[in-house]
């Protein structure tokens, strides 16, 4: 559905199997989610929200692609708009005091 309402080549895409603590419940073969990451252009991650594995990792890689898809497309300066089209990302959500992803 993302295909078809923007432009694939400027669409960061991450696709993101969770429960990876589960591999005997698995429901997506592995070779399935890697053939579906190459025919839409995308990288995966695997994490598990239980024992937090690869759940920073999964954003850090995203804000890579995004961070390299800019400068490979010249509009490393000039800042970054967020979802309401100001500057600095804020799409009109205030954080949370106190949360740090990561901790």
């Amino acid at each position: 559905q993302l295909n078809d309402h923007a432009s694939s080549d400027d669409l960061a895409k991450l696709l993101v199997g969770n429960k990876s603590d589960l591999e005997a419940s698995r429901e997506v073969p592995r070779e399935r989610a890697e053939q579906f990451c190459v025919e839409f252009n995308m990288e995966m991650l695997e994490t598990s929200a239980k024992s937090g594995e690869n759940v920073l990792a999964a954003f850090e890689k995203l804000i890579g692609v995004v961070h390299e898809r800019a400068l490979a497309q010249g509009k490393g300066r000039g800042g970054v708009k967020g979802l309401n089209g100001q500057p600095g990302g804020g799409g009109g959500q205030a954080q949370q005091p106190g949360f740090k992803l990561g901790e």
